[in-house]
């Protein structure tokens, strides 16, 4: 959905939008589209590149924060869809840096030798709990279908808190890495809008050119955010084999975190 067509539900323009949020264009998910369709297509895509079988799973991490229900968790759902018998599953719920804790933690079960393939999978279907009465948050996710909850958020206070916290993050990132800004060769940031990803690059010392944006094509996907940016990068040769990446975000509740990883 672009700005334009937004601008005929909505009391907005495709410059109020753009200038405060860098987005063009949004996704809007079908009616009969599911947060386990989103999954399987991923976790589907994941298989097929990689040349495993849903039994080679040993544990499928699911970061959301827009299940279909709430129980059973989305990554149950996602283990009986795929026929993923030998993985243990659970979900996430850290919101906008849903994928960073659910890799994280995949790192770590693999760390313990409690697994050996993690599947880590970061869908969302936004468009189910937006108030697409309030342009503060509609046009950064979509519009709302059904009003029996939805997001509402303090968005100054949000911006100084997402900018500090993410910078501090990559700071103690670097730091346990052993490494300097000028060591990475990419930084995928949770694509929330321009100005934090531009303020979050200058606190913590990364040039634009090093950053890798597609808010603008995707607005706030929440957990899917560096997810989708991180495959995006792999398929248009941003991100190649041995390149130093890090990925940062913050989300509601205020969380926030971030990781190095050398690709």
């Amino acid at each position: 959905m672009t700005n334009d067509e937004f601008s005929k539900i909505l009391d907005t323009s495709d410059q109020w939008i753009r200038e405060r949020t860098g987005i063009r264009e949004r996704r809007v998910s079908s009616k009969d589209e599911t947060n386990a369709c989103m999954g399987k297509a991923a976790a589907l895509q994941v298989l097929a590149e990689t040349g495993l079988t849903p039994l080679d799973i040993d544990a499928i991490i699911y970061a959301t924060a827009s299940p279909d229900r709430l129980l059973p968790s989305q990554a149950c759902d996602l283990q009986a869809i795929l026929g993923a018998k030998n993985a243990a599953a659970f979900d996430v719920g850290a919101a906008c840096s849903g994928f960073v804790y659910a890799l994280s933690t995949a790192e770590g079960i693999i760390a313990a030798e409690q697994a050996t393939h993690v599947l880590v999978i970061a869908a969302e279907k936004l468009t189910s709990i937006m108030d697409w009465s309030d342009r503060t948050t509609a046009v950064l996710f979509g519009v709302l279908k059904d009003h029996s909850y939805y997001i509402k958020m303090a968005g100054r206070e949000v911006f100084k808190a997402a900018v500090l916290s993410m910078a501090d993050a990559c700071d103690h990132a670097l730091q346990r890495a052993g490494l300097d800004a000028g060591a990475i060769d990419l930084l995928i940031p949770h694509q929330a809008n321009i100005r934090i990803i531009e303020a979050t690059a200058k606190h913590a010392g990364m040039p634009m050119d090093k950053v890798y944006v597609n808010v603008d094509r995707f607005g706030n996907t929440s957990a899917a955010s560096i997810a989708i940016a991180l495959d995006e990068a792999v398929k248009t040769g941003r991100l190649k084999p041995g390149m130093v990446v890090m990925l940062c975000a913050f989300g509601a509740g205020f969380t926030w975190g971030s990781m190095v990883v050398r690709w």
